[in-house]
C-alpha cells in the first residue's frame, strides 16, 4: 500500500496563508518540533477564540511534534493561528499504525478527526496532516 498524496489546506502553493498572513520567520532551531517552544504564539495563540478548550503547554506541542518526527517522519510545514500542517514522510500505513496515528491526533486536536474511521483511511494514511482548531 502506497501513501496517499496529501494536498496542503491551509497553505498555498505560494507560501501565503488563507487567512491573509504573508510572512516566514527564519529561527535557529534543530528542527521543527522546537517552534512551539521558540515561537508560542505561531499557533494556537491563547488571545484567539478557540484556545479555551486547549489545555497544551508549547512544550507539550513541541513533545508531541517530535514524537511524530521521529515515529512517522512528520514535520511542521505551516502554521498561523489556529491552522497547523505537517508534511508526513513515512506515514502509517497499516490498519494499527494508522489507528494510532488517529487516536494521537484526535487526543491532540478534536476538531480536525470527525469521523475516525475516515481518518484512519485517509487523513493518516496521508503525506499531508491538515489540523485545526475551532
Amino acid at each position: 500500500m502506497a501513501p496517499l498524496l496529501g494536498v496542503p489546506r491551509w497553505a498555498t502553493a505560494r507560501g501565503e496563508s488563507r487567512t491573509g498572513v504573508r510572512w516566514v520567520n527564519f529561527v535557529a532551531a534543530r528542527d521543527g518540533y522546537e517552534l512551539p517552544v521558540l515561537l508560542p504564539y505561531l499557533y494556537a495563540n491563547p488571545n484567539w477564540f478557540g484556545h479555551g478548550s486547549r489545555c497544551l503547554t508549547p512544550l507539550d506541542d513541541a513533545a508531541l511534534l517530535r514524537r511524530w518526527q521521529e515515529q512517522w517522519g512528520a514535520q511542521l510545514f505551516f502554521a498561523t493561528g489556529p491552522y497547523v500542517e505537517l508534511v508526513v514522510d513515512r506515514p502509517p500505513l497499516d490498519p494499527r499504525g494508522a489507528a494510532q496515528a488517529v487516536t494521537e491526533l484526535f487526543a491532540y486536536c478534536g476538531d480536525t478527526v470527525q469521523d475516525a474511521v475516515r481518518a484512519g483511511n485517509g487523513m493518516a494514511r496521508s503525506t499531508m496532516w491538515s489540523l485545526w482548531w475551532d
